[in-house]
């Protein structure tokens, strides 16, 4: 992640790269010792990576197998960069559907978060009204 915030996307592609033939080694995913490993985890990574370095439709072209293996948690904080991701190509009804998706995996735990916070007031200050965006809005505390 520290090659992908410092928009390094050859050292990026090459540390995927070797993650994944290590994935393809342990044949699939896995849990050891809280440590995720697998191929849902390397192509979370990779949306993410895609993200920070300013690369949003690439973070959505992303395919990520079996998503639901993962801990809440892991799954909420991938569908913040995809939601991220949405709203920087100004798609906010798929950005407000996958937040309300996120609330679903884990209740409350969207509060807690700067950048779904950031991401809601930048869909505040664009033009038109959603009751949808105010209702997100109003339950991050927003404004």
């Amino acid at each position: 992640m520290i090659a992908a915030r410092r928009d390094d996307g050859e050292r990026v592609a090459d540390l995927l790269s070797l993650a994944q033939a290590a994935s393809t080694r342990l044949g699939g995913n896995r849990d050891d010792a809280w440590t995720m490993s697998g191929p849902t985890n390397i192509a979370m990574h990779e949306v993410r990576a895609a993200v920070d370095m300013g690369r949003p439709r690439d973070a959505l072209r992303v395919r990520v197998p079996d998503a639901e293996s993962v801990p809440p948690a892991w799954q909420a904080r991938h569908l913040l960069d995809i939601a991220h991701a949405q709203y920087a190509t100004k798609r906010d009804a798929d950005t407000l559907a996958t937040m309300r998706r996120i609330d679903r995996i884990t209740p409350g735990w969207l509060a807690y978060q700067g950048l779904a916070r950031e991401i809601v007031r930048g869909m505040l200050r664009r033009p038109g009204s959603s009751s949808a965006r105010a209702r997100l809005a109003a339950q991050l505390n927003v404004s």
